[in-house]
This record gives structure tokens, sequence and C-alpha cells, in this order.
């Protein structure tokens, strides 16, 4: 009798891939990233920083960014993800689009395009119309997204395989430009048990992102090209927002 195939074992999202998650992301520079966020809020707030990141992951940018900010608050819809969060910090597993705070931020912060990770538009507008209720009168959110240029330029480099520890790794990226979804599809193999998770990211227009702000309850700032602040243009690749409430000074 031939043996029965063994088929993939389907996690949630960032579950079993929080086991190889740095490893992935080992060559990002999430130092110089933490210093261009921070002249990024010190463009709109002076003295003392009081910071919200959604979408933490494993925490990495957050303690680089914890050189400026002694009150930080990691947070992340992946409970996996955040157990790799020294416990020194304040971390809360959280939904973006319902966040659980009563105090109140000067500074909310979102990077590595996890907002594409909401692929609803009313998702995002959830998500920043919870954040107005909890970002003080001078606050901003700022955020980036990926634009369609960075999906179809890394779709080579983002299909790869390879072996971290005990762990082997496929990882399959396609990006549906009719629908505009970006794929990224993880087979990871540990002591003969495979487990498969799918991400998808929605990769939104500028034009899109503006419609949706100006439904929301906060105000847009500026936009500009992601690592800098120069004006987007036909080879961004990323996008950085600013938002605030009305009366904030700029």
């Amino acid at each position: 009798m031939a043996e029965e195939s063994k088929m993939p074992k389907q996690s949630k999202d960032y579950t079993i891939i929080a086991e190889i998650y740095d490893y992935l992301m080992r060559k990002i520079d999430y130092k110089d990233w933490a210093k261009y966020i921070y002249d990024v809020i010190r463009e709109y707030i002076e003295g003392e920083l009081i910071v919200l990141e959604l979408a933490s992951g494993t925490g990495k940018l957050g303690t680089a960014f914890s050189i400026f900010s002694s009150k930080f608050i990691f947070t992340d819809l992946s409970n996996d993800m955040l157990k790799a969060v020294e416990d020194d910090f304040t971390k809360i597993c959280c939904d973006m689009t319902l966040l659980p705070f009563k105090q109140k931020f000067n500074t909310v912060i979102s990077t590595f395009d996890s907002i594409n990770y909401l692929i609803d538009d009313k998702d995002i507008l959830k998500c920043i119309n919870e954040i107005e209720k909890i970002l003080t009168d001078d606050g901003i959110f700022t955020f980036d997204v990926s634009l369609e240029l960075n999906s179809q330029k890394y779709l080579k480099h983002l299909n790869r395989k390879g072996k971290y520890n005990d762990f082997y790794y496929i990882q399959q990226s396609n990006y549906d430009k009719m629908n505009k979804i970006h794929y990224n599809i993880f087979s990871i193999k540990k002591d003969d048990i495979e487990f498969k998770e799918e991400h998808k990211q929605r990769i939104y227009s500028i034009e899109e992102m503006i419609e949706i702000i100006s439904q929301s309850n906060l105000q847009l700032l500026d936009v500009f090209e992601a690592f800098t602040f120069e004006d987007l243009h036909e080879k961004s690749l990323r996008a950085q927002f600013v938002l605030g409430k009305n009366n904030v000074n700029i």
C-alpha cells in the first residue's frame, strides 16, 4: 500500500514564520530606518515622545527606536511575533483596527508596509479612526505603504528557499496585477512536519490612499518618498504618509 502523502498544516499568518522572521529580514538596517522615522516625527513634534507602534513584529525597529523614547509600546496581531520582543518593553497583542488603549499618544507609527496587510478600504479607515481616538491634539500618525513598482521589482528576490537552524523554508512570491494583491506563500518544514502560511497585501495607489484618508477623522499632513523627504515620482517604491488632527502645527 502506498504511503499516504502528508499535507502541510495551514498556519495563521505570522505564527510559525515567527521562528525564522528575523533571519529572513537580517539585511534590514533597522537603526537607519528608526532614525529616519525619528526625523519624520521631529518635523512635527517637539519634546517628549509617547510612542505606540502598530504591527511591531519581532520588535527590531522599535528596539532601535527606543534610544529616542523611553515611552514606547509594541503591538502586533501575532503573539508569536511579539514573544521575540525583549521582556523589558511593554508589548500588547491586539488588532490595529480595534485598539484597546485609553491613554493618549503623541506618536503612532507603523512601518514595513504593514498597512498593506489591510486589504479592505474599510479596515484602513477603521485603523485611522481608532488612532484618532488615542492621539493627542498635537500628535501624528506616520506609516509607509509599498507601491506597485516595489512588488514588480523584487519578485525574483522574494522567490527563495533556504535553511535556518532546524527549519527549511520556501517562499513563493506573486503579484496579481489585475487585483492589486501581492501574495507571499511560505512552506516551512521542521522535524518532518510541514507548515504553510499565505500572506496577502493589497497594493494601493497613492490616489486610493489619499481618498481613504480624506474620509477619516485625521488629516493628511504630508506624503513623500519613503526614506527621504522628497516628492513621490514614477519610480518610487514606497510612500511615507503623515497624518494628524486639524490643529497640528506644521
